[in-house]
């Protein structure tokens, strides 16, 4: 008989990916042990458009407070 191995799988919210975002977060090592991990396939991430769409919003309210206006460079 074989066994299935089921991955393990997470939904992310706002919160979780404004962490990685966040150099100084109190939580970001924990969050990039996360990515890492999917990374190299051990979970899979999801998360929602409007997840996505929270996050670039408060990105650009980071970026504009730290008086960044281009965060590409």
């Amino acid at each position: 008989m074989r066994r299935c191995s089921m991955m393990e799988r997470l939904a992310l919210d706002t919160s979780i990916i404004v962490e990685y975002i966040v150099l100084r977060s109190m939580y970001r090592p924990k969050v990039v042990k996360l990515f890492n991990l999917a990374s190299t396939g051990k979970v899979e991430l999801y998360t929602s458009p409007i997840t996505l769409s929270e996050v670039l919003y408060i990105a650009s309210k980071i970026y504009e407070a730290a008086c960044i206006e281009n965060p590409k460079r």
